[in-house]
């Protein structure tokens, strides 16, 4: 009887053995076809077979180098001039990573600008408050990023008359 389970116990052990070695083969197929998508910038053919299927892989958390440094700016009408608002004192930074409106979930969804023009809207008298996204490319290797050959993109313009809903008890 002790013989049997020994037995047993081996074929059990060579049979996990096997099947890790396989997810582990897996795996690793899944982390060399995702390093070769995000290689092929995004636009492979993987992608195109897959959709988002790889995004797990390509999802640089704090460890993607950006080529270009963007700075969200608001600005409010002023004397018919548009004029820079001073929203990091307004709302000053909590966390070191920056003020929240700077994060790029920021300017990819437009819904999400939403609740920071109104409440620039609530520190200034200007009639018509926007968010402009600001980007230039950065030099490698240089601490001092000087604004050179900025480009310009418009987000969002938000009328200081509309109301903004919020949740009940909650302050912009």
């Amino acid at each position: 009887m002790d013989e049997n389970k020994g037995i047993e116990a081996r074929v059990t052990t060579g049979t996990k053995a096997v099947c890790t070695w396989i997810a582990l083969f897996l795996f690793a197929l899944y982390q060399v076809a995702g390093f070769s998508e995000s290689r092929a910038g995004g636009n492979g053919n993987l992608r195109a077979a897959t959709g988002d299927f790889y995004w797990p892989v390509n999802w640089s958390m704090f460890t993607g180098l950006s080529k270009t440094h963007t700075v969200m700016e608001f600005e409010g009408v002023q004397d018919g001039e548009w004029v820079k608002l001073p929203m990091e004192e307004w709302y000053p930074a909590r966390w070191e990573s920056g003020y929240r409106w700077e994060r790029p979930w920021v300017y990819k969804w437009p819904s999400l600008q939403r609740p920071f023009l109104a409440a620039a809207c609530q520190h200034t008298d200007a009639p018509y408050v926007r968010i402009v996204q600001r980007s230039w490319n950065k030099v490698l290797g240089q601490s001092e990023q000087p604004r050179e050959k900025v480009r310009e993109k418009l987000l969002r313009v938000w009328e200081c008359e509309r109301p903004y809903p919020t949740p009940p008890g909650r302050v912009l």
